[in-house]
């Protein structure tokens, strides 16, 4: 297992990150929670033409970044990986609170309804 691969499998969210010379262009690929679909060909075909190539992976453990890189980056280029994961995390963690909260409401208004009334009528 090489050092890409054993950070995916450590972490509770990791990409793949792709991205062309300048890391203006930059695309993660999910690993996990929820690996990328059976359409990865038709997309590799648009990374080509994009220009981007294997930057390494990024992966959550603990709740803390860990990196592992396939080229050195200077800190202007690390600094944007950092945004992009940061911001990849924040919209996967956005999405799991807003189906957890989802389930929450319907509990929290049987709960609710079936307190006993107190009132004096």
């Amino acid at each position: 297992m090489d050092k890409f691969e054993a950070l995916a499998a450590e972490s509770s969210i990791a990409v793949a990150i792709l991205g062309n010379a300048d890391v203006t262009d930059v695309e993660l690929l999910p690993v996990c929670p929820n690996p990328i679909s059976d359409n990865a060909h038709e997309l590799s075909a648009k990374w080509v033409h994009r220009g981007l190539r294997f930057i390494g992976v990024a992966g959550l453990i603990a709740g803390r970044p860990h990196w592992a890189l396939a080229v050195p980056l200077d800190e202007r280029r690390a600094e944007a990986l950092v945004q992009a994961f940061a911001l990849h995390c924040e919209t996967l963690l956005q999405s799991h609170v807003e189906e957890q909260r989802k389930g929450d409401e319907v509990e929290w208004l049987r709960r609710l309804w079936s307190l006993p009334d107190m009132r004096m009528n």
